[in-house]
Protein backbone atom coordinates (compact mmCIF):
# COMPACT_ATOMS: atom_id res chain seq x y z
CA UNK A 1 0.00 0.00 0.00
CA UNK A 2 2.03 2.90 -1.06
CA UNK A 3 0.06 5.68 -0.49
CA UNK A 4 0.83 9.57 -1.94
CA UNK A 5 0.91 12.62 -0.17
CA UNK A 6 -1.60 14.20 -2.58
CA UNK A 7 -3.94 11.18 -1.74
CA UNK A 8 -7.40 11.50 0.45
CA UNK A 9 -8.68 8.09 1.37
CA UNK A 10 -12.41 7.95 2.91
CA UNK A 11 -13.10 6.05 5.91
CA UNK A 12 -14.46 2.52 3.76
CA UNK A 13 -11.04 2.78 1.75
CA UNK A 14 -9.04 3.17 4.46
CA UNK A 15 -10.80 0.52 6.41
CA UNK A 16 -10.69 -2.28 3.60
CA UNK A 17 -6.97 -1.35 3.65
CA UNK A 18 -6.37 -2.23 7.02
CA UNK A 19 -8.67 -5.29 7.11
CA UNK A 20 -10.80 -3.35 10.16
CA UNK A 21 -14.24 -1.71 10.04
CA UNK A 22 -15.23 1.74 9.09
CA UNK A 23 -16.17 2.23 12.67
CA UNK A 24 -12.69 1.51 13.86
CA UNK A 25 -11.36 4.60 11.97
CA UNK A 26 -13.98 6.66 12.67
CA UNK A 27 -12.85 5.94 16.39
CA UNK A 28 -8.88 6.35 15.85
CA UNK A 29 -9.71 9.29 13.91
CA UNK A 30 -12.07 10.89 16.96
CA UNK A 31 -9.51 9.66 19.87
CA UNK A 32 -6.69 11.65 17.87
CA UNK A 33 -4.58 8.67 16.86
CA UNK A 34 -5.01 9.34 13.29
CA UNK A 35 -5.00 12.34 11.69
CA UNK A 36 -8.10 13.14 9.28
CA UNK A 37 -9.88 16.08 7.59
CA UNK A 38 -13.40 16.72 7.20
CA UNK A 39 -14.65 17.75 3.56
CA UNK A 40 -17.65 19.20 3.93
CA UNK A 41 -19.58 16.19 6.11
CA UNK A 42 -17.12 13.42 4.60
CA UNK A 43 -13.93 12.34 6.88
CA UNK A 44 -10.98 12.06 4.64
CA UNK A 45 -7.32 10.44 5.62
CA UNK A 46 -4.10 11.80 3.90
CA UNK A 47 -2.04 9.77 2.75
CA UNK A 48 1.10 10.52 4.77
CA UNK A 49 -1.06 11.03 7.78
CA UNK A 50 -2.09 7.00 7.14
CA UNK A 51 1.64 6.19 6.42
CA UNK A 52 2.59 7.87 9.49
CA UNK A 53 0.04 6.12 11.64
CA UNK A 54 1.14 2.90 10.43
CA UNK A 55 4.81 4.05 10.99
CA UNK A 56 3.64 4.01 14.70
CA UNK A 57 1.85 1.16 14.75
CA UNK A 58 4.91 -1.04 14.01
CA UNK A 59 5.57 -3.48 16.69
CA UNK A 60 9.53 -4.25 17.02
CA UNK A 61 10.35 -8.18 17.13
CA UNK A 62 11.96 -8.77 20.84
CA UNK A 63 12.01 -12.67 20.42
CA UNK A 64 15.67 -12.70 19.41
CA UNK A 65 17.22 -10.24 21.68
CA UNK A 66 15.18 -12.00 24.61
CA UNK A 67 16.62 -15.66 23.17
CA UNK A 68 20.46 -13.61 23.29
CA UNK A 69 19.76 -12.68 26.73
CA UNK A 70 18.74 -16.17 27.97
CA UNK A 71 21.83 -18.05 26.39
CA UNK A 72 24.23 -15.73 27.93
CA UNK A 73 22.95 -17.18 31.17
CA UNK A 74 24.84 -19.57 33.53
CA UNK A 75 23.31 -23.03 33.47
CA UNK A 76 22.04 -22.48 37.32
CA UNK A 77 19.76 -19.43 36.23
CA UNK A 78 19.09 -20.74 32.85
CA UNK A 79 17.37 -24.41 34.88
CA UNK A 80 15.61 -21.35 37.61
CA UNK A 81 13.95 -19.57 34.55
CA UNK A 82 12.66 -22.91 33.48
CA UNK A 83 11.43 -23.89 36.74
CA UNK A 84 9.72 -20.72 37.15
CA UNK A 85 8.30 -20.82 33.73
CA UNK A 86 6.87 -24.33 34.24
CA UNK A 87 5.32 -23.25 37.43
CA UNK A 88 3.30 -20.72 35.64
CA UNK A 89 2.00 -22.69 33.17
CA UNK A 90 1.45 -25.66 35.59
CA UNK A 91 -0.49 -23.51 38.05
CA UNK A 92 -2.77 -22.17 35.49
CA UNK A 93 -6.30 -23.48 35.40
CA UNK A 94 -8.24 -25.19 32.10
CA UNK A 95 -10.17 -23.24 30.01
CA UNK A 96 -13.35 -25.78 30.12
Amino acid sequence: MAANSRDLYSVREVAMQLGVHPETIRRLIHDGRLDAVRVGRVLRVDGDALESFLARQRVKPTRAANLARFANLPSLQKRKYREAAWRRTATRKPCW
